[in-house]
């Protein structure tokens, strides 16, 4: 098990960080998101932002005054991310609205049409 600063802040590990369903502007698609129920995470305009969930890891600010974190010891913390590194997919991932079934890539299709296209 990896060793974490335990005097970091650790956003996939505070009780605000939430996941949510972002749908494709025609509805048959979404991807899952993460957003800060506090809304610490904004753009310099105030508007909120969101992060694919696979880059969930990558959230970790220096202050936050609402940190709460979920896991109440460092092994807890540990495990909690380590069980993270392993489960998060390492790019997005869209999934049909009407069955919640992962999507193919739709860039992959067109290059694999292409290749065989080319044959």
């Amino acid at each position: 098990m990896k060793h974490y600063d335990t005097n970091q802040i650790y956003c996939a590990d505070c009780r605000h960080c939430k996941q949510f369903r972002s749908y494709s502007s025609d509805g048959r698609t979404f991807v899952l998101r993460v957003r800060c129920a506090k809304g610490m995470w904004r753009y310099p305009s105030g508007r909120e932002k969101t992060y694919d969930r696979h880059t969930l890891l990558d959230r970790r600010p220096k202050h936050c005054p609402h940190y709460d974190p979920m896991s109440e010891t460092p092994e807890e913390l540990a495990e909690y991310l380590d069980y993270l590194k392993r489960t998060l997919p390492f790019e997005k991932v869209v999934y049909d609205a009407n069955t919640g079934e992962e999507v193919r890539d739709v860039t992959q299709q067109v290059s694999e049409r292409k290749g065989r296209a080319a044959s």
